[in-house]
């Protein structure tokens, strides 16, 4: 901008440039307003705004960063750094900043995401804020795949990743952001990403279809990527030890309510019902698959109850239409929605199995639609669900807790036994007789990527719970099976043999290996 402003008056006459100084002495005018913390910034910048428009927090922030960087730098900053995402995410941009910003585990409204940067680069240097610019980068790259799939040149990934835009889960994107990051630096290999993305998609699904408050999941997903225990080759068990368990419906209930609970509502639970459905016609895996763009959600006993279907339906035909019309066992995929109207079941039939889909042939040994057929149909749908969006923690038939009897009663290290209550707090004692065996070790670690889930510098790295030994601080938010993960990760780069110390269960007061 400067270049510009000079070529410009070097092509002015003389008295023109003596008009251009009279105007700057005389009429130009620099402001500086500074805000204090209960100042509203969008208020005083949008009350400056010549144009009227409205700022965002990522207008705020993009000022905040260029302006603390050098002047000859920020041209060359802004086209290689902020450009590239500011055009990739267009009007997910703040969105996105405030993810980039939460994807540590903090929980942020919008409306903090400006203070919350201010905080984070207070005293930063120049070469502070450009590497925080390229990492901004490099995390934008990845969202931008979040938004648009296509993005994604890998086909798997980008179809997972599509299923995840479909079903609006944006309050797992702080945690994908991390998750990617680890797959580009290949802390993560593709395999694991696939199955995260499976887990995600079987844990939101379960969720919604239970009825599970969605408002949890902006507190669940944020700190679970290093509650699972940080990239790594146990990363996938731990992600389905945190999801699972309590938070995830199981089988039964997931069940129970996929032939049962209307699943045709509004507009948004609508489109993850179409993708169920979509979902539910790829499972039978033909080798000719009929293409679903054009075909529409269908229900087979129509949203109005016709004399007709009355006679289909029986002498209780109002409470079956009420119970049944929009459950699974009643719905389908059709591009002849126009034909098949309120068209009695012998039309309906005829037309359904006459649409390639597979989802459809099953209507061919069906004579008749009624409240039995529906309810066999919802059963077999539901059962096919099951395989599709498995249980994220259990297996089959188990309950996915550990055992109360599990929870340890005491600590062992080179013979010493200390007292404990509960996974925590053993982890605690484990932790600190190391440190004291070997002083020095945590702050050689806490230096370390690989360890950075587990032991940090920064006592906001951990907002939920933590200790801290010295200068470190360590991560205690973690299921009992991560945390003594952890505690076998921590022992092997001290050098310590498996013998040398454990978790003692009180069931029959012997020790637990931690690998076990």
């Amino acid at each position: 901008m400067l270049r510009f402003f000079c070529e410009r008056l070097r092509q002015l006459s003389p008295d023109k440039l003596e008009s251009v100084h009279l105007a700057i002495v005389d009429r130009f005018s620099l402001v500086s307003i500074t805000c204090d913390e209960q100042d509203n910034p969008h208020l005083i910048f949008e009350s400056l705004n010549a144009k009227g428009a409205k700022l965002t927090p990522a207008d705020l922030i993009r000022n905040f960063l260029f302006m603390r960087v050098h002047v000859g730098d920020q041209e060359r900053l802004f086209r290689t750094h902020w450009l590239p995402i500011q055009q990739a995410l267009e009007d997910h941009l703040t969105e996105f900043v405030r993810h980039f910003l939460m994807k540590d585990g903090k929980i942020l409204r919008e409306s903090e995401v400006y203070f919350e940067l201010k905080d984070r680069l207070a005293g930063s240097t120049p070469a502070d804020v450009e590497a925080f610019l390229r990492v901004l980068h490099h995390h934008g790259m990845y969202y931008a795949r979040f938004v648009d799939p296509r993005r994604e040149s890998d086909r798997d990934l980008a179809e997972r990743l599509d299923r995840i835009c479909r079903l609006k889960v944006t309050v797992a994107y702080p945690f994908l952001l991390r998750v990617f990051d680890a797959y580009e630096s290949q802390q993560l290999t593709k395999q694991q990403v696939v199955e995260t993305l499976k887990i995600v998609e079987s844990f939101v699904i379960r969720r919604a279809v239970c009825g599970r408050p969605t408002n949890q999941l902006r507190r669940i997903f944020p700190p679970v990527f290093d509650a699972a225990g940080g990239p790594g080759p146990t990363f996938v068990d731990g992600l389905r030890r945190q999801l699972g368990g309590a938070r995830c419906p199981d089988d039964a209930e997931f069940k129970q309510a996929l032939t049962t609970v209307p699943l045709y509502a509004n507009s948004e639970k609508n489109i993850r019902l179409r993708l169920m459905l979509e979902c539910l016609e790829r499972s039978y895996g033909h080798r000719e698959p009929a293409d679903l763009s054009q075909t529409t959600i269908e229900h087979v006993l129509p949203q109005k109850l016709t004399e007709q279907w009355r006679v289909e339906l029986g002498d209780d035909a109002e409470t079956v239409w009420n119970r049944l019309v929009d459950t699974l066992g009643n719905l389908t995929l059709s591009a002849y929605n126009p034909e098949l109207s309120n068209q009695p079941y012998s039309v309906k039939r005829r037309l359904l199995i006459e649409s390639h889909l597979d989802l459809n042939q099953y209507f061919q040994n069906v004579d008749t639609w009624d409240e039995r057929a529906i309810l066999l149909r919802s059963e077999k749908l539901a059962d096919r669900a099951l395989q599709i969006w498995p249980d994220v923690g259990r297996s089959p038939g188990s309950s996915g807790r550990d055992s109360p009897a599990t929870k340890p009663l005491a600590v062992q290290f080179r013979g010493r036994r200390l007292p404990c209550r509960n996974w925590r707090d053993g982890f605690q004692k484990l932790v600190e007789m190391f440190e004291q065996d070997q002083p020095g070790l945590l702050e050689r670690l806490a230096g370390e990527d690989a360890f950075s889930a587990i032991v940090s510098f920064e006592p906001a790295r951990f907002p939920r719970s933590k200790f801290q030994l010295g200068n470190v601080f360590v991560n205690t938010h973690a299921s009992a099976a991560v945390l003594r993960d952890w505690c076998r990760r921590l022992a092997e780069r001290a050098g310590l043999q498996p013998s040398d110390y454990g978790f003692i269960t009180p069931d029959r007061n012997e020790r637990l290996s931690t690998s076990s």
